[in-house]
């Protein structure tokens, strides 16, 4: 699990690894999930996990534990924009599936899209376009 910090223009600050799972798991604590966010003075974050199973179809744990984050998110006023799950060759976002990330949106700028991109290489379709995953940071 990886969060790619945003700065309040919507510019990447930086995108620590924070959790590194099993096959089929990964177990994290909140707290330690914004830590990064927090120390970096984020003004918001993107979540992004990776499926290695090669369905990156959202687990029922993945929805849970992004609303979990959510949450977390509110109190420490610290947007989370979206929840990427990778595979290879594809990807899924949560917030296009419907999961409420409030009302704060975000552009997704160039930049970010191709440091995503490049962070997860081999992971991501070259023809999946930013309006996938547009967000405006207010």
């Amino acid at each position: 699990m990886s969060l790619i910090l945003l700065d309040t223009r919507g510019r990447i600050l930086g995108i620590p690894t924070i959790y590194k799972g099993s096959l089929n798991t990964c177990v994290i604590r909140i707290g330690k999930l914004f830590r990064p966010a927090i120390e970096q003075q984020a003004a918001a974050i993107i979540v992004a996990t990776n499926h290695p199973s090669s369905d990156p179809k959202p687990a029922t744990e993945d929805v849970a534990v992004t609303r979990q984050i959510i949450q977390a998110s509110r109190i420490l006023d610290i947007p989370v924009m979206d929840h990427i799950v990778i595979d290879t060759g594809r990807y899924v976002s949560l917030k296009e599936r419907g999961l409420p990330f409030g009302d704060r949106t975000a552009y997704l700028s160039q930049q970010v899209w191709s440091t995503v991109t490049m962070l997860f290489s081999g992971y991501l379709p070259p023809a999946r376009t930013v309006s996938g995953l547009s967000i405006i940071l207010a």
